[in-house]
């Protein structure tokens, strides 16, 4: 079973392609019915889960592994630099190989929008301590 998050329109059901789209400003049209509204699903498999409210956080551990198979965070996020909140979704999914990041202010202003392989995402977080 694929761990890849899902979207489908939240009235009807049609499954929708692209990205998590969290935001409904970047929602088109269900092109079924015509619907905003959409459904986001992670299909679960054994494992241990961590869910953090106030932002939700989904993280699927594997037994015996440090990093998580894959990890979601939507909601708002403090940006410590300037002292605001800022909107964020993140998709990291290491079993398809996988990253995705939207970071806007509140103001809608996008500061950050990308989506490619985790491979080929260094040089951010963790990795950039590397030297």
């Amino acid at each position: 079973m694929s761990l890849a998050p899902g979207v489908s329109c939240g009235e009807c059901g049609e499954k929708i392609e692209g990205s998590l789209g969290l935001n409904p400003s970047e929602h088109a049209p269900c092109p079924r019915c015509g619907s905003m509204v959409r459904s986001h699903r992670l299909p679960l498999e054994p494992g241990v889960y961590k869910v953090r409210i106030g932002g939700a956080t989904f993280k699927h551990k594997r037994p015996g592994r440090k990093k998580p198979l894959t990890e979601v965070f939507a909601g708002s996020q403090l940006r410590k630099a300037v002292g605001d909140y800022v909107n964020k979704r993140r998709v990291i999914d290491r079993e398809n190989n996988w990253y995705e990041e939207h970071v806007e202010t509140e103001a809608g202003e996008v500061l950050r929008s990308v989506t490619h392989p985790l491979s080929e995402h260094p040089g951010r977080g963790a990795d950039k301590l590397e030297k």
